[in-house]
């Protein structure tokens, strides 16, 4: 099952038109991915194999705005090679999606630079959810 967190919306959030800024959604998938994830962060820190970010996309649904808590869903969707990907759901709680992203990581060998395939843990991690049942 994905994991979710809870993040509160704060003021310095809002840009001026009053809703979450669209760049602030990546700080919120990212606390997400590390608050779910801690246990591959800690270990690549030791094993100096980083998951540096290839690339990410956000569908923007419906505006965030101040004082709405946002729930982030996220899970591994796929894994094989040197790269895995993670797929987000931020909403309400109660029905409302705000987005949907995914983010695609790379296995990286901090100390040579190169890629390396991505370990049985991340593998082990793939998730066969489908998003369309549940927010």
């Amino acid at each position: 099952m994905p994991s979710e967190v809870k993040i509160q919306v704060r003021f310095n959030d809002l840009d001026p038109y009053g809703h979450v800024n669209n760049t602030n959604y990546l700080d919120f998938m990212e606390y997400a991915r590390t608050c779910s994830f801690d246990d591959m962060v800690a270990e690549g820190l030791k094993t100096g194999i980083w998951y540096i970010v290839a690339s990410i996309g956000i569908n923007y649904k419906k505006p965030i705005l101040f004082g709405e808590d946002v729930y982030v869903k996220v899970w591994v969707s796929e894994a094989k090679g040197a790269k895995f990907t993670i797929k987000y759901i931020m909403h309400d709680g109660r029905g409302k999606t705000y987005a949907t992203a995914e983010s695609v990581h790379a296995a990286l060998n901090s100390k040579l630079g190169v890629p390396v395939r991505v370990t049985p843990e991340i593998i082990s991690k793939v998730e066969d959810y489908d998003p369309g049942k549940q927010p």
